[in-house]
Order: C-alpha cells, then structure tokens, then sequence
C-alpha cells in the first residue's frame, strides 16, 4: 500500500490540506502518515518559560502529536498510516520523515505569498527542492476576510 507524508502546520489551513490529502489517499488507496514539525519561535507556549529547555522540546512535541491525534480522528482506519513530530526546521523535518518513513508522496500546503516568503523560500518550495521522492503541493484557499457587517457593531440610536 502506498504511504503518502501529509505535512500539517497547524494554521487555519491545516483541515483544507488534510481534506484534500484524505481524498487523495482514497483515490490512490493510500494511507497517510500525519506529520508536523515543531520550532521554538512558532509553537512556543507560554508555560513553556519556566520549564528547563530539554523539557520544552518534549512539551513542543507533545503539544503537536496531540493536534495530530485529533486531526487523526477525522481519517478513514484504512486511510490512517500513523503520525510522526520531529523538532527542527520544517523543510528539513519533512524530507528527514519521508525518508526514515520511507513513504511514497509528500502532500503539502502552501500560503507563502508575503515578501519574505518570495525572498526565502516558503517551506514547499524548499521541500520540493530538496525531497528525493515527489511532493504534492494544494493551495489552501485564503481565510474568508471578515466583512463590514461582522466588525463594526453599529446601533440604532
């Protein structure tokens, strides 16, 4: 059976890409394996400033196989592969996993449109050129804009 690495970030994105990674999966009778890679400056909780720093990589991991489990919860037991949390810069995590997991495919969101992004490199273009095995990238669509209604309170006086 074919293993597809399915990079999850935790943003708002997150459930489009795992959607679209799932119907995948059935069409190509696929498992997938759920991952997520942790890095201070993004995942960093609060209570994490009192713990000692080996600790805090332990809680950074936690925190993220416990977002895992959950989206876990939402995938077909023929279609769950496992989950896999690495502490690291994302780019890298995810080709380290596609190797040691020996998958098929990795499946990816992207949303880096920002100018440090076109500078940089968001973290698909990075996998993509640096994974040995081929990557799927879905653009998740935008988070609807609030609009006028929902933002301004406006009472009738």
């Amino acid at each position: 059976m074919k293993r597809i690495l399915v990079g999850l970030d935790g943003s708002h994105r997150a459930n489009s890409v795992l959607r679209e990674a799932l119907t995948f999966a059935q069409e190509m009778r696929a498992q997938l394996l759920l991952m997520r890679a942790v890095t201070l400056p993004k995942d960093f909780p609060v209570e994490a400033y009192s713990l000692a720093p080996t600790d805090v990589k332990r809680l950074l991991e936690l925190r993220a196989r416990q977002d895992l489990e959950a989206f876990a919860r939402s995938i077909p037991t023929e279609n769950f592969g496992g989950i896999c949390v690495q502490a690291g810069v994302p780019w890298q995590a995810i080709c380290k996993a596609a190797q040691a997991e020996n998958v098929d495919f990795i499946f990816l969101g992207t949303q880096g449109n920002g100018a440090a992004d076109r500078l940089l490199g968001t973290t698909a273009a990075k996998v993509i050129a640096n994974a040995d095995r081929p990557v799927l990238v879905f653009r998740a669509p935008p988070a609807p804009l609030p609009t006028l209604r929902n933002t301004i309170n406006i009472s009738a006086g």
